[in-house]
């Protein structure tokens, strides 16, 4: 009776276990699109188009942990970049009608009001895109071509009272903005920077433009700085010229790619906990699967639970935890509208470079059956684990028994790593009943 009252229990914890969610919910999310995140005196700020019908803001809320409330800017347009810059909170977004604010492309938050930055850009439409703070001034990039009544190619700069342009600017968007190496990096459509050729990305140095390599093919849509290298993401296949699916890394000198890419558009690029992670239209990083948001190790890429039913526009860092926002409605197949919050688990990585084995059915009940390639007569070391990185199964595997018994595993997806004395390979499990 003890031993059968054991084995239940041991069967009930596994499968709370394996249903265990990387993705969770904040709070009831948003009922729109969500492009920006940030963090501004001790709260998550969310930026989008969105209706709140408590106060009839639109486009900014923000979360503290436990509840949403409204940041009060009640204009119908889209926010969809952030920067904390002189102790305000500045918000770049799309200007889609007149604005008799002053506030659509770029305004100021003091934690109490917006105000404006001047009278920001001309056209209709026109947007800012991209926000960052570069020695000591705001930096802004999008789609313009003028700010405040400044001549200013989609990018300008504002020292907190006045905006100025930088030199000729580039000819096309602006969809991001990192510092690296003391220097402001620009990435978006573009072809000229300072009037030279410049390929979907550039240099500027506080008083002149550079180009960085050979650039991208097409557009760039994110950049960060992970491990001192620049990372960037977006639609691109090549970058300096060279084989890079949609995302790839500057050391300074050259551009190599991160393994094989995305099979999709790259918006967004986080570093959290040591660990880069990319949000986008992708469903496949690496060798895995992986939909809409991945983790790299600085190795191999990771999925992260069974990620999103839609695009991930935007990635943030707030109290110590990563938060992804952007058109999706569940995540880890769980309600999550627009906004999902990570709970820090390891993820599952799929390599299947050394081709070895076989494992079917693939999806499964509750059995599989390993068949070897080639000839082995080892006894193989078998380990599985759940999506979060959870060990939920280990045993060995004689030489003529290669059947897996699985009907008490909930349904998901898993990792199998099988080891011989020649040999280890990963290869990505689905139980479905």
């Amino acid at each position: 009776m003890k031993t059968k009252l054991l084995l239940v229990t041991g069967i009930l914890l596994l499968a709370f276990i394996t249903k265990a969610q990387v993705w969770t919910s904040v709070g009831n999310g948003t009922n729109g699109r969500i492009g920006a995140l940030a963090v501004y005196n001790s709260e998550l700020y969310a930026g989008g188009f969105f209706y709140n019908l408590a106060d009839s803001t639109w486009d900014v809320l923000k979360w503290n942990g436990t509840t949403w409330s409204s940041a009060k800017r009640k204009i119908s347009h889209n926010v969809y970049a952030f920067a904390v810059f002189n102790s305000e909170l500045y918000a770049g977004g799309h200007k889609i009608s007149t604005d008799t604010l002053g506030l659509s492309t770029i305004s100021r938050w003091n934690g109490a009001n917006w105000s404006p930055c001047g009278t920001g850009t001309n056209n209709i439409p026109s947007y800012i895109d991209a926000l960052v703070v570069y020695n000591n001034e705001l930096y802004a990039g999008g789609m313009f071509s003028s700010i405040n009544g400044i001549p200013a190619y989609n990018i300008a700069k504002w020292d907190g009272t006045t905006w100025s342009a930088l030199g000729a600017g580039v000819n096309n968007t602006v969809t991001s903005l990192t510092v690296y190496n003391g220097e402001l990096y620009v990435g978006g459509g573009f072809t000229t920077a300072g009037g030279s050729p410049a390929n979907n990305i550039a240099k500027w140095n506080g008083t002149t433009w550079s180009t960085v390599g050979t650039g991208m093919n097409t557009g760039i849509s994110a950049l960060t700085v992970y491990n001192g290298e620049l990372v960037a993401g977006g639609n691109f296949t090549t970058a300096g010229g060279n084989p890079a699916n949609r995302i790839a890394i500057w050391n300074g000198t050259t551009w190599s790619a991160l393994s094989s890419g995305m099979d999709n558009l790259v918006d967004a690029l986080a570093v959290y906990n040591g660990d880069l992670y990319a949000g986008g239209s992708f469903i496949i990083a690496g060798s895995s699967s992986a939909n809409h948001v991945a983790k790299w190790d600085g190795t191999s890429w990771f999925a992260l639970g069974t990620g999103m039913n839609d695009d991930v526009w935007t990635l943030g860092i707030y109290n110590s935890e990563l938060y992804a926002g952007g058109i999706f409605t569940t995540a880890d197949g769980n309600i999550a509208n627009y906004i999902a919050k990570f709970n820090g688990g390891n993820g599952i990585k799929e390599t299947t470079n050394n081709n070895e084995i076989n494992i079917f059915p693939n999806p499964a009940s509750d059995f599989v059956t390993l068949s070897l390639k080639n000839s082995n007569n080892d006894d193989l070391s078998l380990n599985i684990y759940n999506v979060i990185g959870l060990l939920v199964r280990s045993e060995i595997l004689k030489q003529n028994d290669r059947q897996i018994y699985i009907g008490d595993l909930c349904n998901g997806v898993y990792l199998i790593t099988i080891k011989s004395n020649d040999f280890t390979e990963n290869q990505r499990l689905i139980i479905q009943r």
